[in-house]
């Protein structure tokens, strides 16, 4: 930390993220695995991917610590992933990632109704203390992949029509008050129709129940979102930190019964996809 507002690389001296504020207390990513691999000590476990984005500002590593798991009817793989950031871009964070195999969806589970504990740090004087938490978060993971199958499995119990599929798209879409809305753009109507056709016939879909609905929803937002296989990495940055993983977990809470901030339960965004649909 130079002057106690920025952090640099010692490779080429440059600032890496923004600037910080007194009391940032600097965690090295050197730090992170030597703590992740302690906590790992008698646990059988396999580190798959680690990396950086953003200019090394964003950082991550994903481990699996169990085989592959069937939820609603797919062979889904299940991660832990710790994410954090320099320059005060992001906090410590643990969370339980899925990858629907078949298609490499992914979806991370930033909250769960049954965790006790989630490992959340900001980069304070202690953090580096509070870092050894994370074996807790080891423990609470098992609980949040089996809280994940149940969901799934609950999800393709239930039928949904490509009607439905459509109306829930265009409500989840197209937001507000939309009594007065005259007309939809051309740009949201196709990507309700790209998420329909992911429904229909996305990998591992049949569009036939609500386990399909969500993961057109996932296979979107993982690959289509942000520019797509035309620009990977911001495609992958929107996916797993941006708007592409925020609007998959909206996705989840909604088909999983939550009452989400500026979508309303699933039965409102039923109602307002059909008026908008009739816009179009």
């Amino acid at each position: 930390v130079i002057n106690g507002y920025s952090v640099v690389s010692l490779d080429d001296m440059l600032p890496i993220g923004g600037q910080v504020k007194k009391g940032y207390n600097l965690i090295t990513n050197e730090q992170i695995f030597d703590m992740i691999e302690k906590a790992l000590v008698g646990t059988s476990y396999k580190i798959v991917s680690c990396g950086t984005i953003k200019n090394r500002s964003k950082a991550f590593v994903s481990v699996k610590l169990a085989e592959n798991i069937v939820a609603g009817n797919r062979d889904t793989g299940a991660l832990l992933n710790v994410l954090w950031g320099h320059g005060g871009v992001a906090d410590i964070l643990a969370m339980t990632g899925m990858t629907v195999t078949v298609c490499q969806n992914t979806y991370r589970i930033n909250k769960t109704a049954k965790s006790k504990f989630r490992l959340k740090m900001k980069h304070t004087g202690n953090a580096i203390l509070k870092l050894e938490n994370i074996q807790y978060e080891i423990e609470n993971h098992f609980g949040v992949v089996a809280e994940f199958k149940q969901a799934m499995d609950s999800l393709s119990a239930v039928s949904c029509s490509p009607n439905e599929a459509k109306q829930a798209f265009a409500g989840f879409l197209v937001r507000g008050n939309v009594d007065k809305l005259e007309t939809v753009s051309t740009r949201t109507e196709n990507m309700i129709d790209d998420l329909q056709s992911l429904f229909l016939r996305g990998a591992g879909n049949d569009g036939n129940d609500r386990s399909d609905l969500f993961n057109a929803f996932t296979d979107y937002y993982s690959h289509e979102s942000a520019g797509g296989k035309g620009s990977r990495w911001k495609q992958y940055e929107s996916s797993e930190f941006g708007a592409g993983a925020d609007a998959k977990e909206e996705a989840y809470d909604l088909l999983t019964g939550s009452d989400v901030p500026d979508l309303g339960t699933f039965d409102t965004v039923l109602k307002r996809g059909e008026k908008v649909l009739q816009l179009i």
